[in-house]
């Protein structure tokens, strides 16, 4: 199944502060009182970094939960500020926010995750001429994921509109279509061509195919073991988990 890839994204409401204020506010309580929970509350909103630095510091190296735990929540932070900057450049008409919006709306990477509203700014970003939108379009059509009925042609239609506009994830997309024959008339020597063009240009995606072509003799190829190695070798060094994982077998 193919699958909508992301890249990673931050995306405004001060989460870290909040639970810096809330935790010394209710040490300033307990000793004060309400008076003790309001300064208390007041030095933690203010003094976040600051407090997170220290607690890092006498962590040392280790990663305690903690640690962990604040990290998590300065992600989080961090992630809610970028998808409100994205949010206000997209309705700006900025092409790559809406993108990035869409991302943000499908993940639930600092907002609720929203399927529909994701893929109204894939629609949004694609019709603008961004050709990784397109890619996202095709694939929510040919899964049929984010609300929208399973249309595998209209899938390929869009995988070819974002390979025309560059996208070299869709180089790939398009390739699996054609190999397996759904939405377009099965051309395994196509789809063999297509996953070679990708793999060169280091998608992994496509060199992970081309390991498994190759260990399976698939699409036509005689079974090299050798030449399989070589692409999930060089699928693992760009990260694909996958390949990495077949490596080690």
């Amino acid at each position: 199944m193919l699958k909508i890839q992301f890249r990673n994204s931050d995306g405004s409401f001060p989460i870290g502060k909040i639970v810096c204020g809330v935790a010394l506010g209710t040490l300033g309580f307990i000793f004060l009182g309400l008076f003790g929970f309001l300064i208390g509350a007041a030095l933690g909103f203010l003094f976040k970094d600051w407090i997170f630095e220290k607690i890092k510091g006498i962590g040392g190296t280790s990663t305690s939960d903690g640690v962990d735990l604040f990290a998590d929540v300065k992600e989080k932070e961090a992630l809610e500020k970028q998808f409100d900057a994205n949010l206000k450049a997209a309705e700006k008409g900025d092409v790559e926010a809406c993108f990035k919006l869409a991302e943000a709306l499908y993940q639930g990477a600092g907002i609720k995750k929203n399927e529909a509203k994701a893929f109204e700014w894939y629609q949004i970003a694609a019709d603008k001429g961004h050709a990784g939108a397109m890619d996202s379009l095709g694939i929510i059509y040919y899964n049929g994921v984010c609300g929208i009925a399973e249309d595998a042609k209209t899938g390929v239609q869009w995988f070819t509109k974002a390979v025309e506009n560059g996208s070299i994830a869709a180089i790939y997309s398009l390739a699996v279509a054609y190999e397996i024959g759904e939405g377009i008339e099965k051309d395994e020597a196509k789809a063999l061509e297509l996953y070679n063009k990708g793999a060169e240009l280091e998608n992994a995606d496509a060199q992970y195919a081309l390991g498994l072509i190759y260990l399976r003799g698939r699409c036509g190829v005689v079974i090299n073991d050798q030449t399989a190695v070589e692409w999930l070798a060089k699928a693992a060094n760009n990260g694909h988990e996958d390949a990495i994982e077949a490596l080690k077998d």
